[in-house]
């Protein structure tokens, strides 16, 4: 008796683990988006992370695609491989990241769309993300200084008053 309820335990743990069949959707899948700086400047480098977590496996990327530019506007699509009806999917977490990188931009405002595009199981388009940014002049930015720079400038500040110091006990200890 014990046999056949570890049995039916390990088969149905099994089902509920592989046995899935999900429709895809623009639900089915998180997709984050972050422009790198947040408010860049026409002297950064500009790049884009796309990242997306995905429930079941499959879906998975099957290719980001090339970045096309038209005038202040960037697209992307992002061809996704899902599951058909009939596949058996894992029921696991998974995610799948791309850097794009757009350079050095002129001042101005741009877009960045991503588009995803579904094949095997069904087929789709659809725009997925749309982040809005500007590129600004370098003016009114305070420049970044790494923590080394810090470090190495405290310390030469450090040791120039520690000169001077020294310097003025010398001379005031001459004078008298």
């Amino acid at each position: 008796m014990k046999k056949k309820l570890m049995i039916f335990a390990i088969i149905w743990l099994t089902a509920l683990l592989i046995g899935s069949s999900p429709s895809v959707s623009a639900d089915f899948f998180d997709c984050v988006v972050n422009i790198k700086p947040e408010n860049p400047t026409i002297l950064d480098e500009v790049k884009v992370y796309v990242n997306f977590l995905f429930r079941t496996h499959p879906p998975f990327v099957q290719d980001f695609g090339l970045i096309s530019k038209d005038g202040n506007s960037f697209s992307v699509t992002v061809t996704i491989l899902v599951p058909r009806k009939d596949d058996v999917c894992l029921q696991i977490l998974h995610t799948a990241n791309f850097t794009y990188s757009l350079g050095k931009l002129d001042i101005g405002n741009y877009t960045f769309n991503l588009y995803v595009k579904t094949v095997h199981g069904s087929e789709g388009y659809w725009l997925e993300k749309r982040i809005d940014f500007s590129v600004t002049s370098s003016e009114n930015v305070m420049p970044e200084f790494s923590s080394t720079f810090v470090l190495l400038l405290m310390f030469m500040l450090t040791l120039l008053s520690f000169f001077i110091i020294k310097t003025q006990k010398r001379f005031l200890s001459q004078k008298l």
